[in-house]
């Protein structure tokens, strides 16, 4: 855990200018502005840097970590500084691409980093032969070398480790080192029992499907290592060593997590980042170098390659003058090392951006054009869609429409038709009833004769009587005929339309072809409406 600060401290750390990100009114493209807001608005991020202790030109340097330690290297050899982990001992190493450039003293993680400085540091510690892995037809794998590193026979790959070993045991001699943390996922060996520097070969992991295990490595262990590491530096090292540790800031290529890779890598680094602080914090011969935030905070367009992973050369050349600038003791190494952005630089910068922009324009242009064209390819291919569509509906729309007049044609001579035989139907049931009616009406009329016939009183001399007595409630006819006579009488009165069936004959006569429409209701056969 770190030590409190005191009042007076944090005081006096509030006072400095770059303790700040913005302040109301100030005007964000300063170029020498102090504020965070401000110095994020140039093209290459210039933090402010306390140096915890000074290069001498006489100093030798070693740099060791992942592939950003090449970087740094050759920055400094532009320097004429001695960095006897850039040697001439590799010529002979065959690479399986151009990726030999890299060195071989590439260590990616903080396990392997600690391996191999124990192997060659220690005199109790031996390289473990037993991890170097037969994949057949007499080749062998390394899995602590630089994985571009061609393979060859047992004791060649014996033989190029014991040179990479007796590279880095000059470290010992070495005043600087400078260590570059670079992944926090790693592999071990679980027959060996060691970590390994890099992803197994795919050959290995044929031949050996059960042989190796994936780590997602965490901030205590890779915080241990480094304490074993300082222990190995303090032990067998330079006696006034100084450590400069830094964080790579290129991102994973991949990750074996499940993870989204961007997600991955955040994890990595700012954990790396942080056992990086913490380390430092430790030890007063530990400093930390902010190149992973000098890159992280420098303009996008300026910093990476295109594939977003590779600093470019301008941006790792402006990381070593700001190191050079704040570590050295003399007042300057070379002029370069005097830099400071001037108005040609900062024209320069401003030039990449302004290609890099047209460039990325251009490709927005094509691309844009060739949407276009796919869209109006597209359009065209829907329209013609909908205007063959639109004939098949129409043909269809004129199809079901004759379709519908001939059946309404139909219909409507079944219509015809049916109303015909309905007229016909009706006119003879009106014949018919206007002949019930006729023989109705005789029937009446009979039924009166009778009653006045003087044969039906001399017939019926009883009934005669009783008429006479009770006029109202005895009938001079016959019962059961004066009754019918009676019922008939009051339904032709209930039925004033009786008196008009001829006219409705006459209608059904004139309208027998066309239908019969009659102004009253019709009379059923039963003598009902």
């Amino acid at each position: 855990m770190s030590s409190p600060i005191t009042t007076a401290e944090v005081h006096r750390n509030f006072a400095n200018p770059y303790s700040r990100w913005h302040e109301k009114g100030a005007l964000p493209y300063k170029t020498d502005g102090k504020l965070a807001s401000q110095r994020l608005h140039q093209p290459l991020f210039t933090p402010t840097i306390t140096p915890g202790f000074k290069l001498r030109r006489k100093d030798k340097l070693f740099a060791i970590g992942s592939c950003f330690a090449r970087g740094i290297e050759l920055a400094l050899i532009k320097q004429k500084m001695d960095v006897l982990s850039r040697t001439t001992d590799f010529d002979s190493f065959p690479a399986v691409n151009d990726e030999m450039r890299l060195g071989f003293t590439n260590k990616y993680n903080t396990f392997s980093i600690y391996n191999e400085l124990r192997w060659a540091l220690d005199p109790a510690a031996e390289f473990p032969r037993e991890s170097l892995v037969d994949i057949g037809n007499g080749l062998f794998y390394d899995p602590h070398t630089n994985p571009a590193l061609q393979l060859a026979g047992l004791e060649e790959t014996i033989h190029r480790h014991e040179i990479i070993e007796s590279v880095t045991r000059r470290i010992a001699e070495c005043r600087v080192v400078i260590i570059t943390l670079g992944l926090a996922e790693v592999w071990r060996d679980k027959i060996a029992n060691i970590f390994l520097n890099h992803t197994p070969i795919p050959e290995a992991i044929r031949s050996h499907p059960d042989r190796y295990e994936f780590h997602i490595t965490n901030f205590a262990q890779n915080l241990s290592n480094l304490e074993r590491i300082h222990t190995l530096l303090s032990q067998f090292g330079h006696p006034d060593v100084q450590v400069v540790v830094t964080v790579s800031p290129v991102p994973l290529m991949a990750t074996f997590s499940g993870e989204d890779v961007v997600i991955a890598n955040t994890y990595s680094k700012s954990m790396l980042r942080t056992v990086a602080q913490e380390w430092a914090v430790a030890h007063k011969n530990v400093h930390y170098f902010p190149s992973y935030e000098i890159v992280q905070n420098s303009h996008r367009l300026v910093t990476w390659e295109e594939d977003l992973r590779h600093v470019r050369a301008e941006v790792a050349n402006h990381i070593m003058r700001l190191f050079l600038r704040h570590y050295s003791r003399e007042a300057a190494f070379d002029e370069p090392v005097q830099y400071v952005a001037t108005m040609d630089s900062e024209y320069h910068l401003a030039q990449q951006i302004i290609a890099t922009l047209q460039k990325e324009h251009a490709e927005l242009e094509t691309a844009y054009h060739t949407e276009l064209r796919r869209l109006q390819a597209e359009h065209a291919e829907l329209q013609t869609s909908y205007h063959t569509e639109l004939r098949r509906l129409q043909a269809e729309h004129a199809e079901l429409q004759t379709s519908y007049h001939t059946e309404l044609r139909r219909l409507q001579a079944e219509n015809e038709r049916g109303i015909a035989e309905l007229t016909k139907r009706l006119r003879e049931q009106l014949w018919d009833t206007r002949k019930l009616l006729h023989l109705l009406d005789e029937v009446e009329n009979a039924a009166a004769r009778l009653r006045s016939s003087r044969r039906w009183k001399l017939a019926n001399p009883v009934t005669a009587i009783k008429a006479k007595l009770f006029p109202n409630k005895v009938s001079l006819g016959y019962g059961h005929l004066e009754k019918i006579v009676a019922s008939y009488l009051r339904w032709r009165a209930s039925r004033p339309e009786i008196a008009k069936i001829d006219d409705q004959i006459k209608i059904c006569r004139s309208r027998r072809n066309g239908g019969c429409v009659s102004r009253t209701r019709p009379i059923s056969g039963n003598g009902r409406q």
